[in-house]
């Protein structure tokens, strides 16, 4: 992917368009991070498509766009002045998540394999947004939903810089996204693409979210 910024993007899109929409121009550049191939991503389903997002949050000024974007959609949904920390879901929202907690201020923190590490701590009845940047089956961001409330936390609300499947109706918290889609998920067991012998990406499982 060419090293261009979000808000190069829209200023370029501004440029040959009428009436640009901000809001197509964003999921545009999400979508140059779409890869095709055979993918088993970490709740164990096989997938023809894996967003990789990390090459978005290679320059500032581009996961500054990106953050700032997700938190107008969090607005929406909730009065950003409530939000006491921003919690990233693991390594891959770590750059998106700093970047938020930054842009509104507020204390940042970070979860390794669904638990806070490293001295990392909160306090009973804090108000929490969780970051995170791919969401597929919503199972491990529940399970981190679950911890955070057993250490006294009040989440507010889950942004997500990309949902790739419908999640399943659970607890009431918000999800917003920038970009939400319905990519093929298959289970191991009868995975088309197994059967057609199409191999595996090498380690793409230590990647996916």
């Amino acid at each position: 992917m060419d090293k261009i910024t979000a808000r190069e993007l829209i200023e370029f899109s501004r440029s040959i368009l009428p009436e640009p929409d901000v809001d197509d121009e964003i999921k545009a550049l999400i979508e140059t991070c779409i890869c095709q191939g055979h993918f088993e991503l970490s709740s164990g389903k096989h997938s023809s498509v894996y967003v990789q997002t990390a090459p978005l949050f290679e320059l500032h000024q581009m996961r500054g766009d990106l953050a700032q974007y997700l938190l107008l959609k969090v607005s929406m949904s909730v009065p950003l002045w409530k939000i006491d920390t921003v919690v990233a879901m693991a390594n891959g929202a770590v750059l998106l998540g700093c970047e938020m907690a930054r842009q509104v201020d507020k204390r940042f923190l970070f979860m390794e394999k669904g638990k806070l590490e490293r001295g990392q701590f909160l306090r009973l009845g804090e108000r929490v947004l969780i970051a995170e940047n791919v969401s597929t089956t919503g199972g491990t961001v529940n399970r981190a939903i679950e911890e955070l409330i057993r250490l006294g936390a009040n989440v507010l609300c889950v942004a997500s810089l990309v949902i790739r499947s419908p999640l399943p109706k659970g607890n009431m918290i918000p999800r917003v996204s920038v970009y939400e889609t319905d990519f093929p998920l298959h289970d191991k067991m009868f995975c088309p693409l197994c059967e057609s012998g199409e191999p595996l990406r090498e380690r793409i499982s230590e990647w996916a979210y």
